[in-house]
This record gives structure tokens, C-alpha cells and sequence, in this order.
């Protein structure tokens, strides 16, 4: 399971739906460089399609 705003910088996100992906490991692997932790582009391109989710959350747990 992949987290689209990464569990250790978001834990209360940990089990919200919109910010969780299923992907097989090749492409859990495309997500991230799992040797640093960094997203790659295509891991920000996920962040910023559930940007307004993530917006929305923010502004209902401050």
C-alpha cells in the first residue's frame, strides 16, 4: 500500500482512502527512491491530484 502523503511525515493519514494506493511493487517502487524516501515526479503527480483532498482535510483538522 502505497501513501500518496508519506506515513512518516503524515500519520493521522495513515488509513484515510483518498490517500492510500494499492500498486504492486514495481510500481510502489516508481513512487518513491527507496533509498532516500524522496518522491519521484510521478509521486508528486499523485500528491497534487489529491491536492484538494488534502486541502479539504487540513482546513478540517487545522
Amino acid at each position: 500500500m502505497h501513501h500518496i502523503y508519506p506515513l512518516e511525515q503524515y500519520p493521522e493519514l495513515a488509513l484515510v482512502d483518498w490517500n492510500l494506493l494499492s500498486l504492486c511493487e514495481k510500481q510502489h517502487n516508481a513512487m518513491h527512491d527507496r533509498t532516500t524516501g524522496e518522491l519521484t515526479e510521478l509521486g508528486r503527480k499523485w500528491q497534487e491530484k489529491a491536492r484538494d483532498k488534502f486541502e479539504e482535510w487540513r482546513e478540517q483538522h487545522g
